[in-house]
């Protein structure tokens, strides 16, 4: 996705590959509930330029997760690889759970994000994971990327704001079975 100005909301963004930049996204508009996984590009392998980023998972993509990101809270950005100094991300974020980060931001982690079997897709979070609860409250996000309610109980600490709200695009549901989206992989 290239040069949009709109609302890219629950979505898989995979496998995609770019010369330049933003293997998966560029473009300035709203980006939510997105799970960008295995993209390529020089730069911004996950995302690049972009703005507004909010409860999305950006994992495993080559030329880095976010480049040049401004304005977002609650993601996770995890194992991506890149040729640039910084391989993770090039704003302060708020809310999220980034690898290797050090450089501050209200109520940011950078713990094993424990996703349920991302070695097979599974990008859902186990109930030990770190990210559960540690989020924000956003505007108008009610929802996850699978339609689960935002703000879900699960955890007995307390974390985050308060709201419950988990990081990524997955909502922990403790009491339903999980639908893994299942990422075809063009390299294998």
């Amino acid at each position: 996705m290239f040069s949009y100005n709109g609302l890219i909301q629950n979505n898989l963004v995979s496998n995609n590959l770019s010369d330049d930049a933003g293997g998966g996204i560029s473009g300035s508009g709203i980006i939510r509930n997105n799970l960008v996984v295995r993209n390529s590009a020089s730069r911004g392998g996950g995302m690049f330029y972009t703005r507004n980023i909010w409860n999305n998972t950006v994992c495993y993509n080559v030329g880095g997760g976010i480049s040049w990101g401004s304005r977002f809270g609650n993601n996770i950005i995890w194992g991506n690889r890149s040729y640039q100094l910084d391989p993770q991300y090039s704003d302060i974020p708020s809310f999220s759970n980034i690898q290797n980060w050090t450089s501050g931001g209200e109520g940011n982690i950078s713990l094993d994000p424990q996703f349920v079997d991302a070695a097979n897709e599974d990008f859902h979070l186990r109930p030990t994971s770190p990210c559960i609860d540690a989020g924000t409250s956003i505007e108008n996000l009610l929802t996850d990327i699978e339609g689960n309610r935002r703000g879900i109980k699960g955890t007995t600490e307390q974390r985050g704001d308060g709201s419950n709200y988990d990081i990524g695009a997955f909502e922990y549901v403790p009491s339903s079975s999980a639908i893994s989206f299942k990422v075809w992989n063009m390299y294998e």
